[in-house]
């Protein structure tokens, strides 16, 4: 088992607050994120989190491969979003999300840190690092256009 870190950053002309309320309820998100399409949230009596069934259709070559994760999502104490997901076989995505107030916006940032087996690990990385850049991109068209 590996890990890879990577780190995603946007500025979005949306106060830091709104941005992270935006990105943090996945419910009726399925145009965020380009490979989710479908999203479910679980019931987790008595805790600090969501967690959701989330599931994707991920290119591989010439087809796309059906994937069903859980993926819980909590504020830090930080005011920071954060969520883990994990995925068979060994995958697990770590994320801490920032919104930093930067002249009248935000600059938002994301750190991902990728755990998976060594055969799978470059993919893996390079579909989270692709579908969170243009996760980004489209929160910030969301947003702005508010």
């Amino acid at each position: 088992m590996t890990e890879t870190t990577f780190t995603t950053e946007i500025y979005v002309q949306a106060p830091p607050e709104r941005v992270l309320e935006f990105l943090a309820d996945l419910t009726d998100r399925n145009e965020l994120h380009p490979l989710i399409v479908s999203v479910e949230e679980l019931d987790v009596p008595g805790e600090k989190f969501r967690r959701y069934r989330i599931t994707d259709r991920v290119p591989m070559g010439p087809f796309k491969i059906k994937a069903i994760y859980e993926a819980d999502m909590w504020r830090g104490e930080d005011g920071s979003l954060c969520s883990i997901a994990r995925q068979s076989p060994g995958i697990v995505l770590h994320n801490t999300t920032t919104a930093t107030p930067q002249g009248d916006g935000t600059l938002l940032c994301e750190v991902v840190s990728v755990k998976a087996p060594s055969l799978l690990r470059d993919f893996v990385v390079r579909q989270a690092r692709e579908s969170h850049q243009e996760m980004f991109e489209r929160a910030k068209a969301l947003l702005e256009s508010e």
